[in-house]
């Protein structure tokens, strides 16, 4: 499963589809919202309460930061995306589990045309 990165798939994506991309991010707001995103990633918890340890030299330690919607692993990213599309009134709704990023194009395109 390639990495949806925001420069080589999301920036493209939004714009081929900046009407369908408004949405699905309106969306996302209100899933981080709703699921209390900050909260779910221990953002903004004191210094010496939750730490994270990133390797390589030199080791150190950083405070926890919630992650954008596309630094998310591709199968939370597809996973919130299913949930969109799952909501769009009128949507043909078909499985393209094997292949995310052609099935995140077929829909922006199917909401487009909508």
């Amino acid at each position: 499963m390639d990495i949806l990165t925001k420069k080589e798939f999301w920036d493209p994506i939004a714009e081929r589809h900046p009407k369908a991309m408004e949405a699905f991010m309106a969306f996302v707001d209100r899933y981080k919202q709703h699921h209390r995103w900050p909260e779910l990633f221990n953002e903004n918890v004191p210094e010496r309460q939750v730490r994270v340890f990133i390797p390589g030299p030199p080791l150190r330690w950083e405070d926890t930061k919630a992650p954008k919607f596309h630094d998310l692993p591709t199968a939370m990213q597809f996973g919130i995306f299913l949930e969109f599309v799952s909501m769009v009134p009128r949507l043909k709704f078909t499985f393209f589990l094997h292949d995310p990023q052609a099935a995140i194009e077929y829909y922006f395109d199917q909401i487009s045309h909508a």
